[in-house]
């Protein structure tokens, strides 16, 4: 490929390739382009404008396609309060004095509960162990929901020398105590329970 050279006095200064077909007029100090310089250099740069086009339609295509990020809910989920223990319903028994507690059991921890201790009446009431009893209902409020059977309800065995046996169990439920009986609530699972107790006394008609 030909070149064109600067010239200083009897010095080349630089030089470049040029394309064949353009003329250069060797004179002092410049030179003289082809007519036709305008239009090669115009091509190289339209091939450069168009590699840069190219090059930014397929970063488009290569970013446009991929998934964006699906919205976030940063809204917090309602919290659900638990119910508390079931209302107590006579049935053919006459009601007194209905109570409500709270027990916080601590993991494989017990509450122990004596029908006497809870059981109340009208002056003049006679209970007696076979007369007289507590009517219970409970409801686990923590955790909650927990549809486990971890909440145990035992009773002492007559003539069992202390021994217990289970007899109710579950987050939820109702039961008859004796006037004379005694229960252990017991936490089986790994976590603290709260457990809500109502109660009420009854005599047997």
């Amino acid at each position: 490929m030909p070149k064109v050279c600067k010239i200083y006095g009897n010095y080349i200064i630089t030089c470049w390739a040029i394309p064949r077909g353009i003329v250069v007029n060797r004179t002092r100090g410049a030179w003289v382009k082809w007519k036709s310089f305008g239009k090669w250099l115009a091509g190289i740069v339209g091939t450069v404008i168009a590699g840069v086009v190219t090059v930014l339609m397929l970063n488009q295509i290569t970013t446009g396609d991929k998934p964006s990020n699906p919205p976030t809910n940063t809204r917090p989920e309602p919290q659900v309060e638990a119910p508390h223990a079931p209302v107590i319903e006579a049935r053919g028994s006459e009601l007194f004095d209905e109570g409500l507690q709270q027990i916080h059991l601590e993991p494989s921890k017990k509450k122990h509960i004596k029908a006497k201790d809870l059981w109340s009446a009208p002056l003049g009431a006679q209970p007696s162990c076979a007369s007289a009893f507590l009517k219970l209902t409970w409801q686990q409020r923590v955790p909650f929901p927990d549809s486990s059977q971890d909440l145990e309800f035992h009773r002492t065995i007559p003539m069992g020398g202390g021994r217990t046996e289970m007899f109710e169990s579950g987050p939820r439920g109702s039961t008859n105590i004796g006037y004379c009986g005694e229960i252990f609530v017991y936490n089986t699972s790994l976590s603290p329970m709260v457990v809500e107790l109502r109660y009420a006394s009854g005599l047997h008609r």
